[in-house]
């Protein structure tokens, strides 16, 4: 498995009446949620490393310090484009920029932490057999 900086991924999603803050609940507002918005983020820093990885393994976020800077209505498109900035052991640190047609909306900088699949999920299920 190589992780390098420098590797780039993308996500994005045509923001619709449910993605909006006021149906989310995040807001009173029938903008883009941030939440929405946080997800279409994280979804491209997966991207990013998801043809580096063995099949066993994946990436659990940990952290996302955002800055949401400009609404996006529905019917607009909110593209992510995550690059890989830092790896320290297991943890991938991202700096995520997102746009609409209208130019950017948002900024962030994220942290996932590298996990094997099955011994992850096993210990989420011990959490809840104590």
């Amino acid at each position: 498995m190589i992780l390098q900086n420098g590797l780039v991924g993308t996500a994005s999603r045509t923001v619709s009446e449910k993605d909006t803050a006021l149906t989310v609940g995040s807001g009173s507002l029938p903008v883009c949620a941030t939440p929405v918005l946080a997800a279409v983020m994280e979804a491209a820093a997966v991207d990013a490393v998801a043809g580096c990885l063995p099949v066993s393994a994946t990436t659990v976020g940990i952290s996302l310090m955002l800055r949401h800077t400009s609404p996006t209505t529905a019917g607009h498109t909110v593209t992510a484009r995550a690059e890989l900035v830092s790896t320290e052991g297991r943890l991938l640190t991202f700096h995520i920029t997102a746009e609409d047609e209208a130019g950017e909306v948002g900024r962030a900088e994220h942290v996932r932490c590298l996990v094997e699949s099955a011994p992850f999920m096993e210990k989420a299920d011990r959490k809840y057999k104590k």
